[in-house]
């Protein structure tokens, strides 16, 4: 892998005052460093325990790009996407 390739990762965060209530995100980035740091940035995770209870990787599915490509993003890009989205993602 180069290290220009965008990969997808899943986080799931807790939030500070009440562990029960959770923030997801789908977070384009080139590496784990790269999306913790695109995560901690987000305004949207401020409150939420940091690093993320799990931050995971889809193995390279197109799937996923169909999925942002929903949310309206047209191209693969860094950001942080899908927001308080509901569930575990479904890599295949």
């Amino acid at each position: 892998m180069t290290s220009n390739q965008l990969r997808v990762f899943y986080a799931v965060a807790d939030q500070i005052a009440d562990p029960r209530h959770r923030q997801s995100a789908l977070v384009v980035a080139e590496n784990e460093g790269e999306a913790l740091a695109l995560l901690q940035a987000d305004e949207r995770f401020l409150g939420y325990q940091f690093p993320p209870r799990e931050l995971s990787t889809d193995p390279g599915s197109d799937s996923i790009s169909a999925a942002l490509k929903k949310l309206g993003v047209d191209q693969l890009e860094k950001g942080v996407f899908a927001v308080g989205l509901v569930g575990p993602v479904d890599w295949h």
